[in-house]
Formats: C-alpha cells, sequence, structure tokens
C-alpha cells in the first residue's frame, strides 16, 4: 500500500523573497554541479556516483594536473557545502547529488542507449537547466 500526503504551506509575506531566493541559488548550484560533470568527462575522467556523494577520478597524468586545479583534492560534497552553499543544511546537498546524478544518467528516450550526460558531451542535448525544481526534502523514517 503506498501512502502520499500533500500539505499545503503558508508563508508570510515577508519571507516569502528569501525563500524565493534560495530556491533560485539550488538551481545555479546544481546547474553549476552538472556543468562540472560535463568539465570533468571532457577531460577524461571518471565520476564515480556514491550514495552521499561523488567524486571525481582522473584517469590519466595530464589530466589530473587539470581536474586538481579545478576542483581541488576535495569530493564534491566539501566543494559545495563550503563554497556554493555554504549555509544550505545536509539534506539539501543530498537533494542537489539526487538531481543531478538523475538528470546526469537518465536515459534519453530518442536514443535509447545513451545516457544524457553522454548526449550533453556529444552536442546532441542542452546542458540540464533545472527549472521548475524545488529543493527535496528526506523521506520520512520510522
Amino acid at each position: 500500500m503506498n501512502r502520499s500526503v500533500c500539505v499545503d504551506v503558508f508563508v508570510p509575506d515577508e519571507s516569502r523573497q528569501r525563500i524565493i531566493a534560495s530556491i533560485r541559488q539550488y538551481r545555479a548550484v546544481c546547474r553549476q554541479m552538472y556543468s562540472a560533470c560535463a568539465m570533468a568527462k571532457m577531460a577524461s575522467a571518471a565520476l564515480q556516483f556514491n550514495d552521499d556523494d561523488f567524486r571525481v577520478v582522473p584517469l590519466a597524468g595530464s589530466e589530473q594536473e587539470l581536474l586538481t586545479a579545478t576542483f581541488g583534492r576535495n569530493p564534491q560534497r566539501t566543494l559545495t557545502k563550503n563554497d556554493l552553499l555554504p549555509t544550505a543544511l545536509s539534506f539539501v546537498w543530498d537533494s542537489a547529488r539526487r538531481d543531478v546524478q538523475s538528470r546526469w544518467t537518465a536515459k534519453d528516450p530518442e536514443f535509447t542507449k545513451a545516457t544524457r550526460g553522454w548526449l550533453t558531451l556529444n552536442g546532441a542535448r542542452c546542458f540540464a537547466r533545472f527549472n521548475r525544481i524545488g529543493i527535496g526534502c528526506p523521506a520520512a523514517t520510522a
């Protein structure tokens, strides 16, 4: 049996602009993370998506210097939480990682053997814009 709950939230007018600004910042961070995935793949690196993080792993020596200069030695979670979203709660990172990972690894309906990330690199699809997404809240556990 599946259960779903819809909750309407009424936001006070003085908080509305702050909430809209934080959602816009979240979308911009998702775009930056997706672009980082594309830059890493263009530099012949592998992307490792885990449950709580994803890493850029260089495959060759010359690319390692480029990727280290671009991303540093930190995993993407540290980079995002320290530089892009320093005031965000931990579930915001999880939501952004899930959004980026799902768009990067999604299968394309037109080219069924290719992922959206691969098609983006080859110019067949645009970069993900992350329009009309919100910050996903974690599922409640009992």
